[in-house]
């Protein structure tokens, strides 16, 4: 019996400090992981004319994305598309996307809109992911570029638990047309998000999704609900800046 325990305490000892070599090797990687980057756009992969890049930032763990080709579409389209309000415009992009209240509507004077939105991804989280996004356009009058930069409001989001809220969000879409071409343009998309899961799997998920995404954009723009769209901005000699934009005020809620 002496015998018997004799060997379970030295199972028991053996598999505590297997325990704690892992803990300290899981410690020591993720620190190692945190404190490295260059700061810098390394190129992870070309294929079909679509390159998508990553950045690591020294102290940040979740890696930050870039993706650039050439597509067909026309920019007031594009537009269009990016001032889609409805679920069924979010989910050309986000499957698991539905759409909620608008806290302000876009107009061709401030070109931004506030709306919140609610992200199931079942493979990431049980919970959803509730937004409130500010989408702002702006145009460059000598590139002829588009842009729609897009930043998380998060005090917006009621904390009732009934959602991982989204955190730090700062995405840039800009489409540059191409010169003795009527419908090519320069895709770009930048990423740099916290959605509110462990870093490895948004780094790990995220990447996958990235290749796909100008093939994805150049199919939604072109779509034929968007394709008679008309926006005066995109005619004219100088961007307006949003200066006269609404505010959007701390009381407002996202609707259930």
């Amino acid at each position: 019996m002496t015998q018997k325990k004799s060997v379970l305490r030295k199972i028991g000892k053996y598999f505590a400090f297997t325990a704690i070599l892992a803990v300290v090797g899981l410690t020591t990687a993720h620190f190692v992981w945190k404190y490295s980057g260059s700061n810098q756009w390394e190129l992870w992969q070309t294929k079909n004319g679509v390159s998508v890049y990553t950045m690591k930032v020294p102290g940040a763990t979740r890696l930050q994305f870039k993706v650039t080709s050439r597509i067909h579409a026309k920019l007031a389209p594009i537009v269009a598309v990016w001032t889609d309000t409805t679920t069924e415009g979010c989910r050309n992009f986000l499957r698991g996307c539905t759409v909620g209240q608008i806290f302000k509507p876009f107009d061709e004077q401030s070109l931004n809109y506030v709306q919140a939105y609610r992200l199931y991804m079942p493979k990431l989280s049980k919970k959803p992911v509730a937004m409130a996004l500010k989408m702002q356009l702006s145009r460059d009058p000598q590139t002829e570029a588009i842009q729609m930069e897009v930043s998380s409001m998060p005090e917006l989001l009621p904390k009732d638990g009934c959602c991982i809220n989204m955190g730090a969000v700062h995405n840039v879409w800009r489409v540059t047309p191409i010169k003795d071409s009527n419908d090519m343009v320069e895709f770009e998309f930048r990423e740099n998000d916290d959605p509110g899961i462990p870093y490895y799997l948004y780094n790990r998920f995220m990447l996958r999704n990235k290749m796909g995404m100008p093939r994805t954009a150049e199919r939604v723009f072109n779509m034929p609900r968007y394709q008679s769209a008309e926006f005066a901005f995109l005619n004219e000699p100088a961007i307006k800046t949003a200066t006269n934009a609404s505010r959007v005020t701390d009381t407002a809620r996202l609707e259930e």
